[in-house]
């Protein structure tokens, strides 16, 4: 039963965001210790630890699209606000611990690992 858990308290940091991901992987990591062996691939793959991805499919894709595009370009390929590219933006940048659109290239190499 232990191991069921770990993987699903794994399974569900790989889904969430920010502490509740926190919470979860740490969770997992008490479990999966606990069980010992068999190891999952899921459980395995956060033994050497590897984090999901902090940004939503949808904020990589603008974070990706501003490394090339103004808001504006963004906007109008996405069918989107100015403001919102510029929320998504935001939130990149406060997952990501940057300030700068500069650093959002490297950011985004280091966040996928």
């Amino acid at each position: 039963m232990p191991l069921f858990a770990a993987e699903a308290a794994a399974l569900a940091a790989s889904l969430s965001i920010s502490r509740a991901r926190t919470s979860l992987g740490h969770r997992a990591r008490a479990l999966a210790a606990e069980v010992g062996s068999p190891r999952t691939p899921l459980l395995a793959l956060l033994e050497r630890g590897w984090q999901p991805d902090p940004l939503t499919r949808r904020e990589r894709l603008v974070a990706e699209l501003a490394t090339r595009a103004t808001n504006a370009e963004i906007a109008e390929q996405l069918h989107l606000s100015v403001r919102t590219v510029e929320g998504h933006l935001a939130h990149v940048y406060a997952k990501l611990g940057i300030t700068t659109r500069r650093e959002l290239p490297a950011a985004l190499t280091g966040a996928r690992r």
